[in-house]
């Protein structure tokens, strides 16, 4: 099983750190999404480096705006009942955990939690030098063959990266809440 971290073992995600730049620009959310989508993508995949990032943000809307950005996104916010059911989970299942995630952000998780001795594996898009929007992305769940797309059950909040993984033949979930999640689990005797 493949758990993203942003959005669903976490609240804090790419979204909420975009209304966060909107509200301090005063710009509207979806002008702001079209303009920093591919800057984004860059910083997740490790192709712009944080700093650039950051002075990218800067430049365009001000300090006010990277204060806040980093304020939201560097920090973490888990979703207890989240880790209580991995916790859980851990005992029968083998545990990844996948995120469009840049080198900064990683930094935060890393040093919050004692990720490599609970998850079988770790896949962050700044080591991958790719981001969710790849195919070959989730291709590096597979563990060099050592499993294929349906045996694994990836579990993410965006429609997009459930459909990447689920054109791939993964098994997937698109998180909403942790009692829509257990429902889904306890429908597939997954336990």
């Amino acid at each position: 099983m493949y758990f993203d971290y942003h959005g669903v073992l976490d609240r804090r995600h790419f979204a909420g750190l975009l209304a966060v730049l909107a509200d301090q620009a005063g710009q509207p959310l979806e002008s702001l999404r079209t303009s920093l989508e591919p800057l984004a993508n860059g910083y997740a995949s490790g192709a712009i480096a944080p700093v650039e990032f950051w002075n990218t943000i800067l430049k365009k809307y001000g300090a006010p705006a990277v204060a806040a950005g980093k304020k939201y996104i560097l920090h973490v916010d888990p979703i207890q009942a989240m880790w209580e059911l991995l916790n859980a989970l851990h005992e029968k299942y083998s545990i990844g955990l996948f995120s469009d995630c840049p080198a900064d952000k990683k930094d935060v998780i890393v040093h919050s939690y004692n990720l490599p001795d609970f998850f079988d594996q770790l896949i962050f898009s700044c080591d991958a030098r790719q981001s969710k929007i790849d195919p070959n992305f989730y291709r590096r769940m597979l563990r060099d063959g050592m499993y294929r797309p349906e045996e694994c059950l990836l579990i993410d909040d965006s429609h997009q990266a459930v459909g990447q993984a689920a054109a791939l033949g993964f098994a997937t979930h698109q998180f909403i809440d942790v009692v829509t999640l257990k429902s889904f689990l306890s429908a597939n005797r997954i336990t």
